[in-house]
């Protein structure tokens, strides 16, 4: 979705409407069935989330920005800071 789309469907609702949206959830969960997220994430912490980044583990990771202040130099040019559209 863009981001201007996002942000129509963040302020109404009825994001099943939007095909787009629908085609993210389900590559979302194909990502999900092949295992590219960690099990449990729900349960990691700080620590543990930034260590499996910042060593090339994982291909995303939540967090702000002040965790990108330890973002090791070989991997800048690969990583892009988002966040969701303010509506």
């Amino acid at each position: 979705m863009t981001d201007q789309e996002f942000g129509e469907y963040y302020r109404k609702g009825n994001f099943s409407d939007s095909a787009n949206f629908v085609k993210s959830v389900e590559l979302f969960v194909q990502l999900r069935d092949a295992g590219v997220f960690a099990d449990d994430a729900e349960g990691l912490e700080f620590a543990t989330m930034n260590e499996l980044f910042f060593s090339g583990q994982a291909a995303m990771v939540h967090a702000g920005s002040w965790s990108f202040a330890e973002l090791p130099a070989e991997l800048q040019p690969d990583v892009v800071v988002g966040g969701f559209p303010i509506p």
